[in-house]
This record gives C-alpha cells, structure tokens and sequence, in this order.
C-alpha cells in the first residue's frame, strides 16, 4: 500500500485525489492546501513542512502554482519521499536541471507528470512507429485555446503561456516518438508572453513537426 500526499487541491491536484482514490494499493494519507477544503477525508495541513512532519506517507505529489513547485519539490526531496511533479517542475531550465541533481545525488525518485504519453491513441501512435509500420512525415499540432485564468495568465508565476500549459504536452510526444530534434525553430509572442507559438522541428528521422497554439482573445 503506498500513503500519498498530495500538495495543491485545485484542478490538478483534485485529478490527483480521485486517482488515488480509484487506485488499488495507492491510500491518500493528506492533503498541502491554505485554503478551506470542506469535503476533505483526510488530515488537511497548511503548509508542506507540517505535512511532512505529521502524515505517514509513503511517495508524494505537488500540484501547486508554477511559483511554488520548485520549493515544494526540493523540500519533498530532502524529506526522502519520491516525487511525483505536475509539469513543468521549474519555471526554467535552471531550475529544473537544479531538481534533477538534487534528486539524483539523494537517489531519490523525481518524475513530471507528462500525461498525453498514456493516451491510448499516443501510446497507437508510438507502437506503430516503433514496430516501422508508420515513418510520419509531417506532424501538426494546432488549435485555439480557451484565455488563461487565475495565476496561468500571470507569467511571473506561471512561467509563460500557452508553451506551458498545453505545448510541453506536445513536444514531450514529440521526443518521445521521434528523440531529439535535429533543429528547432520558434516564434513566441503575444502582449502575456506565449499568447500565440509557432514552434517548427525537425527530427533525423526526416519528419517535420510543427506546433501553432493561439490563446483566445477577450
């Protein structure tokens, strides 16, 4: 039986909750929120430090604001438990790469939550490209997304825009499917940083790939 704490009830960390819920062998043991949950059936504590302090668990999960991830993961990390992180687990590169040393050098387990590599359709698509029975040429990711709401559509916390939320989800299928790319060229812009991205990659495959994503306007 693995005892899960899960840091941030919003959306995410809801999903998280019923998952565990749902799960044979996996027992919420708390929930890291400020805020007032009401419904909660588990020890509730207001900040991490207490949680780890007071919850026998097991493995943990943050799913908190981009700004906060980071201090959540490391502190996770020098308490022993297994993390696992919703994306992006930095703001930055420097961040990120910082997290997987730490991990690395306390030899504890650190994994992102990149969830679009267990839809049946991406996990079609890999086993197709893998057995050889498909060589894409051209793949495209394109759509229009609803406005960022809340602290998503502040870039000091969030980290960016649309490249965040729904692209990293795309280039992850991406390096999955193909490895690295062989050249990447990008356009960002928009008046909040990432409104609009046009990413073009190319792979040595010799498959193209391009992302085009437009936050909706007011």
């Amino acid at each position: 039986m693995i005892r899960w704490l899960v840091a941030g009830a919003g959306q995410a960390g809801r999903c998280h909750i019923a998952a565990i819920d749902k799960t044979d062998g996996a027992v919420l043991a708390g929930i890291v929120d400020p805020g007032i949950i009401a419904d909660a059936s588990v020890p509730v504590y207001a900040d991490l430090l207490a949680a780890l302090t007071d919850a026998e668990a097991d493995a943990i999960v943050i799913a908190a604001p981009n700004d906060t991830q980071a201090g959540l993961v490391q502190m996770a990390l020098d308490s022993g438990l297994p993390v696992l992180c919703e994306k992006p687990v930095g703001k930055t590169y420097v961040e990120a790469e910082a997290l997987n040393a730490q991990a690395n050098e306390l030899d504890v387990p650190l994994g992102v939550v990149l969830n679009q590599r267990a839809q049946i359709h991406s996990r079609w698509i890999q086993e197709l490209i893998e057995s050889g029975a498909l060589l894409p040429r051209t793949v495209t990711f394109t759509g229009d997304l609803a406005k960022l709401q809340g602290w998503h559509a502040d870039p000091a916390r969030s980290g960016g825009g649309v490249l965040r939320t729904i692209g990293l989800h795309y280039i992850d299928l991406l390096l999955w499917w193909f490895g690295p790319p062989s050249d990447v060229q990008a356009s960002l812009t928009g008046a909040h940083q990432e409104d609009c991205i046009d990413v073009a990659l190319g792979f040595s495959s010799g498959c193209r790939a391009q992302i085009k994503l437009d936050a909706v306007k007011e």
